[in-house]
């Protein structure tokens, strides 16, 4: 198994809490439709609103990023998906740690 590959499972693997909170949120926002992005290891489920989300943004939320799971509102621009599977790749290379940054960068942005 090439080093890259090791890596990613690992990142799944330790993403896998993280991922299983997105599809709760996801279940509880109404699924329209779901894609597998296989480069990315990222499911990416749309859904009309984020609504569990926008309270701490104060604003329409595009899309939001939990491990591997990856919710993209009806507000997305054609960007927001590559932004989004962006912290996908943070999440995988970064497991122990970017969950942490992600969630302290969501609280000072909610507290401005």
């Amino acid at each position: 198994m090439s080093q890259n590959k090791f890596v990613s499972m690992l990142g799944l693997l330790l993403n896998a809490p993280w991922t299983l909170l997105g599809l709760a949120i996801a279940a509880l926002s109404i699924p329209k439709r779901t894609l597998v992005k296989k480069d990315a290891l990222a499911l990416v489920i749309d859904v009309r609103r984020i609504w569990l989300v926008e309270p701490f943004h104060g604003k329409p939320v595009k899309g939001f990023t939990l491990g591997n799971c990856v919710l993209r509102s009806d507000f997305a621009i054609i960007n927001t998906i590559n932004h989004e599977l962006i912290h996908v790749r943070q999440f995988t290379k970064f497991p122990l740690v970017f969950p942490f940054l992600y969630l302290f960068d969501s609280i000072k942005k909610w507290s401005r």
